[in-house]
């Protein structure tokens, strides 16, 4: 019913899927994806070699029909990875901060619309020649897991997690470390960036874009 209505899509209406990972795209986007000529389905890409040859957890390999013995011509996008495990994240060490000497680690500095307006976002900070990574950070603020040290006393009386694991989502006393607090103190820093703010204004992606 909802690929009827238009509010879903599938890249090829033959084959049903397995799984919906929140991608965001417009028909026009969706028409340039369906216009590739050539598709793989072997199932899950297990590695990518340093050559660039595609190995499947089937234990098949595919040798990708271009050279990339220029180091660093070709960018491979991994497009259907979970972006933010929490489950796996290890509660005693510090997660890395968006922007590092020239490395960006994709983090939830938004939450809702998705990853697509995030990956946006920080995109454009990095853009933004003006501003230092130190800068950039404190305008990209994101939530650790339940079991990160507390940064003040109202973090200090959160229970330990549950037995499912550490989560992103603790619903408690708001804090400076809360998920909904710093999704504030991130808009809020956007919007008054001389750049950054009139660039959200009507972003087709942006909940509050206008």
């Amino acid at each position: 019913r909802w690929e009827r209505e238009g509010k879903l899509y599938r890249l090829d209406g033959t084959i049903e899927p397995t799984k919906f990972k929140d991608a965001t795209l417009s028909v026009d986007e969706l028409e340039s994806l369906r216009s590739a000529a050539t598709a793989v389905r072997r199932g899950r890409v297990s590695c990518i070699e340093d050559d660039g040859t595609l190995t499947f957890e089937d234990g098949t390999s595919l040798v990708l029909p271009w050279d990339d013995s220029d180091d660093g011509a070709i960018a491979y996008v991994h497009c259907s990875a979970g972006a933010f495990n929490y489950s796996k994240k290890d509660p005693s060490s510090k997660p890395e901060p968006v922007f590092r000497g020239g490395k960006i680690t994709m983090q939830d500095v938004y939450g809702t619309p998705g990853f697509c307006f995030m990956g946006s976002v920080i995109a454009r900070l990095e853009t933004i020649p003006d501003l230092t990574d130190d800068e950039r950070n404190a305008l990209s603020l994101f939530p650790g897991c339940d079991d990160s040290p507390p940064s003040d006393s109202a973090a200090a009386s959160r229970p330990p997690s549950s037995p499912l694991g550490p989560s992103s989502g603790w619903i408690g006393a708001l804090d400076s470390s809360h998920g909904y607090v710093q999704r504030l103190a991130n808009v809020i820093g956007w919007y008054e960036n001389a750049e950054l703010g009139p660039w959200l204004v009507g972003h087709r992606l942006f909940n509050m874009g206008g």
